[in-house]
């Protein structure tokens, strides 16, 4: 057969044998395709396989004879499996006995055994076969393991977000592609009054968007499913929201898809803005008390210069707003006092 076509593997060939004549015949028909390593007895067998366990360049198959002088095949063999439990054995014997039968089923997996004499094309067939067996075994098992750390790594992900999502200040709620409620984190919990239990698989339309606008998310919805797009995704606007008390209330809204081909759905998060709203409407409500008082009123900074001013103080001192904004008010003495006054003063 031709032997050269195999030529070129990784795998790496243990021959354990105390004839020397045995040795080099499988030296020479294996070592154009196989890394060997050559070994007469089963305590340099053993040590040979924990020196390639600690390079991590293990033997894919052992062979070796089951009658040696310090120490037999089959011990040798299951000495060798305790360190290294892929090796794939073949036992050579001239016993005429089932060996087999001897052997627990652990050490029976990927073992053949090989009557003496034995034909050495048969051997070098058997050692092919066992080399490709070894590689699938390991390709399944590299793939496993690559599998289970995609599986950490993504349970580490999910996690990461589950943390996100509970401990998050802004609401997050996620909808299907029927406006169905299918996550709703702790914060939507508090801002709207519904807890998770019980508004999950509950429409928006009917929870928390006020009544006039429902008829407008329903259509908005169906035009999204249908053509695509939509003027809120990716955008961040100001609607109103209801909560479970009725009250409806300011929010700042962003809307993100959900990739799913099969059930598009929607993320939604948003943020209960009422206290900002407030706030504005007081700062207005001061601005325009300032700008309707009669008497003259200025702002100035830390380092007394003039941010402001009302339209009472620039009547009474005659001064355009340009005029005045970023002077000092050492701008405004009357030079009737002494230096020490205004230098008190401002």
């Amino acid at each position: 057969m031709d032997r050269n076509s195999e030529k070129a593997t990784t795998d790496r060939l243990l021959i354990v044998d105390d004839e020397e004549h045995i040795r080099l015949l499988l030296q020479e028909t294996l070592q154009d395709s196989y890394d060997l390593s050559l070994q007469e007895g089963g305590e340099d067998a053993i040590a040979s396989v924990r020196q390639s366990l600690e390079v991590n360049k293990p033997f894919s198959v052992a062979i070796m004879d089951l009658n040696m002088p310090d120490m037999d095949g089959i011990t040798t063999a299951r000495k060798i499996r305790e360190l290294d439990e892929r090796i794939h054995l073949i036992l050579m014997t001239g016993e005429s006995r089932n060996i087999l039968e001897t052997l627990d089923q652990s050490l029976q997996n990927n073992l053949i055994l090989v009557r003496k004499p034995f034909a050495i094309d048969d051997v070098f067939m058997l050692t092919q076969y066992l080399c490709k067996t070894w590689q699938m075994a390991k390709t399944l098992e590299d793939r496993s393991s690559e599998l289970s750390l995609k599986i950490r790594q993504s349970e580490s992900i999910r996690a990461n977000i589950a943390a996100i999502f509970e401990t998050a200040l802004d609401c997050i709620i996620t909808i299907d592609n029927q406006s169905r409620v299918t996550e709703w984190n702790p914060a939507a919990e508090k801002t709207f009054g519904y807890t998770r239990e019980e508004i999950l698989g509950m429409k928006l339309s009917d929870t928390i968007i006020p009544p006039d606008y429902r008829s407008g998310h329903t259509a908005g919805m169906k035009k999204h499913l249908e053509f695509g797009g939509g003027p809120i995704l990716g955008k961040r606007i100001e609607i109103v929201a209801q909560g479970k008390d009725g009250k409806i209330f300011p929010v700042e809204l962003a809307v993100t898809q959900i990739d799913n081909q099969e059930r598009p759905g929607f993320t939604a998060y948003l943020r209960d803005i009422s206290a900002q709203r407030e706030a504005e409407q007081q700062m207005q409500l001061q601005s325009k008390t300032l700008e309707a008082a009669a008497n003259g009123i200025i702002i100035t900074n830390a380092d007394s210069r003039m941010v402001w001013a009302n339209p009472a103080f620039l009547r009474l001192t005659g001064y355009e707003r340009d005029e005045i904004i970023g002077e000092k008010m050492s701008l405004l003495k009357s030079k009737l006092h002494t230096k020490a006054y205004y230098d008190d003063l401002w």
